[in-house]
């Protein structure tokens, strides 16, 4: 059993918009039924697709991120799909958002032919901590299944790997996941919404797009109130333009120019900025390596405290295992009875009674 390493995982989301008003329009479910099939069937497909050929256009990417690195489905609800990847790197992180920006536009045209269209929110989280992972109580599991790290007392690497290689199986838990879920709510149909700590990442990935292929603006659009994140101060609102055709591009730069909005800010400003607000709101910085390759990688000092609790936590377990044995021991010393020790197992298998054809017992002496 050993300490879970520090990973950043990267959660998306895609909703479908329109859905409401699209099942109550057509009436009978056995004709809309199926444009949410094509949808859940359709678009994780289409992202896998797309995050291939994301690949291709990243130049430091590693043959281990192109054959593993697919977002991978975390659950459905409702009109919305959720998917959750272990960020590997900057060059893999970027041929995610970009697989998932690709597919958010090709599914959307499928989905207006039916008057939808789809929406999408990205955001990142740091495990071990200050986020934690969960396994939902299977009832025919039996009881050995423990809901929070399968049959550990302390979180695990094992159970980690686990979790990242079928998210499905888990849930997750913390002030990140919290947050990613609440600004979901300002996506739209031509922007991707991003939480502050994925902005960090992005514009870092930007600013080394040589290696990452990644090209994309980020916008800081405006600071906004969200209940219980930030401890509901205004909150950065990052997105990336998500627009579905040149000619509503085109439409969209005249408009911001006219209204005199500013132009997304370079890279290494918005970073520092979003690290500057971070650490003055005590919100988690993610971090993580440039490529797959990269040898040196210093975690972030929340981790490293959490390591110091982790060993500290499991050196009272065992403190309190030795003493649970010794008291056992000691009890069965009061009884008259001395628990055998691991060596001497042969010696009390032979010392039980065998039973005779007679039907008589005899000591196997």
């Amino acid at each position: 059993m050993s300490v879970p390493t520090y990973r950043v995982r990267l959660f998306l989301s895609v909703d479908l918009t329109g859905s409401t008003a699209y099942k109550q329009k057509s009436g009978d479910n056995l004709k809309w039924i199926k444009v949410f099939q094509l949808f859940y069937g359709t678009f994780p497909k289409i992202l896998s697709d797309e995050y291939d050929e994301a690949c291709k256009h990243s130049p430091g990417i590693h043959k281990h991120e192109v054959e593993t690195g697919h977002p991978k489905l975390w659950k459905t609800v409702g009109d919305e799909i959720l998917f959750c990847a272990k960020v590997e790197s900057a060059c893999h992180l970027g041929a995610c958002i970009s697989a998932f920006i690709e597919a958010l536009k090709i599914f959307g045209s499928t989905a207006k032919k039916h008057e939808l269209n789809t929406k999408g929110n990205a955001w990142v989280a740091s495990f071990p901590t200050p986020n934690c992972s969960i396994s939902p109580v299977k009832v025919d599991a039996g009881v050995n299944n423990d809901s929070l790290n399968g049959k550990s007392d302390l979180p695990t690497e094992e159970n980690e790997q686990s979790v990242d290689a079928q998210p499905s199986s888990f849930d997750f838990l913390g002030k990140g996941i919290d947050a990613g879920f609440r600004i979901s709510k300002n996506s739209e149909i031509d922007t991707l919404t991003l939480s502050p700590g994925l902005g960090v990442l992005l514009a870092q990935a930007a600013g080394s797009h040589r290696s990452t292929g990644f090209k994309k603006s980020i916008r800081l659009v405006e600071m906004q109130i969200f209940k219980g994140v930030a401890d509901s101060k205004p909150y950065p609102v990052l997105t990336i333009d998500t627009l579905r055709d040149e000619l509503h591009e085109s439409l969209l730069k005249k408009q911001r120019m006219l209204l005199k909005l500013p132009e997304p800010p370079g890279n290494d400003e918005l970073e520092l900025y979003l690290k500057d607000y971070l650490q003055y709101h005590e919100i988690e910085i993610p971090k993580i390596k440039q490529t797959y390759s990269e040898q040196i990688f210093d975690p972030p000092d929340f981790y490293v405290a959490y390591c110091d609790k982790w060993h500290a936590e499991m050196e009272r377990l065992k403190a309190e295992d030795r003493r649970r044995e010794e008291a056992a021991g000691a009890d069965g010393e009061e009884n008259g009875v001395s628990p055998p020790k691991s060596g001497d197992l042969d010696d009390v298998v032979e010392s039980l009674p065998s039973k005779q054809p007679d039907g008589q017992h005899t000591s196997s002496s």
